[in-house]
């Protein structure tokens, strides 16, 4: 984590956009990290207990002379809130044309049945420039995408999440779509920026590069798992090892 706000601070220029990580109030931060609380059945010797949707927060503009956590007066059921002010693009009803994204869940908004895909949750969001990498434990989320509203999902309620939020320049985007392939991370939905693969940054290079290999990397992964499957009953009946 802290490799990764580290890059983002020497990295990311002024420009400003939607495709940035916000704060509590929408305004542009290089990082923040925010925790969900868990919610707390009340008893006598507790004096606050959360109903599931409180979090404390920290973001790159906090004090250094005092940063620590704080507890929001936000919930993350109800925006206002940094998930609601960074995923804004996601949930507008018409698909936004001028962002490149990904989300991906191992426990996805729809039915989940399992899944041999690495154990992780995030969003990718990129404009020409710049975007973030949203990484977060929260099973479902994001759900409702581009249902004109924010929405946050119940079965979330009762347990912690962690969501760590940074802004990268898009010259990184390729470094994190590695990362993803290693991952073998489970795709959700995707959109391309304006509907261009073969769009480019403004030195020239490619946008979607591994990106676009690891959503292909995907696809040829699930088929060789499924025929590797079907190979294992026939060779424990031979005695062989099934992996």
């Amino acid at each position: 984590v802290l490799g990764l706000l580290a890059l983002s601070i020497s990295l990311v220029s002024s420009t400003s956009g939607s495709t940035r990580c916000k704060n509590q109030s929408g305004g542009n931060v290089d990082w923040f990290i925010l925790y969900k609380l868990p919610k707390m059945q009340k008893t006598k010797g507790n004096a606050f207990t959360p109903a599931g949707g409180e979090f404390v927060y920290i973001d790159s503009d906090s004090p250094t002379s005092a940063r620590t956590w704080t507890l929001s007066s936000q919930d993350l059921y109800r925006p206002p809130n940094p998930l609601a002010y960074t995923l804004a693009p996601l949930y507008q009803k018409d698909v936004p044309q001028d962002i490149l994204y990904v989300v991906y869940n191992d426990q996805s908004p729809d039915r989940y049945n399992g899944t041999r895909n690495g154990h992780s949750k995030g969003v990718v969001m990129f404009d020409e420039a710049v975007g973030i990498w949203l990484l977060h434990s929260a099973p479902r989320f994001v759900e409702n995408l581009h249902g004109g509203v924010y929405t946050f999902p119940e079965n979330a309620r009762e347990n912690a999440q962690i969501f760590i939020c940074v802004t990268f320049p898009a010259t990184q985007l390729n470094a994190i779509a590695k990362q993803l392939r290693m991952q073998y991370a489970k795709r959700v939905r995707q959109g391309i920026l304006n509907g261009d693969a073969t769009k480019t940054r403004p030195d020239g290079s490619p946008l979607q590069g591994q990106l676009h290999t690891w959503t292909n990397d995907e696809t040829e992964y699930r088929q060789r798992d499924q025929s590797r499957r079907k190979t294992i009953p026939q060779r424990c009946q031979e005695g062989q090892p099934g992996s």
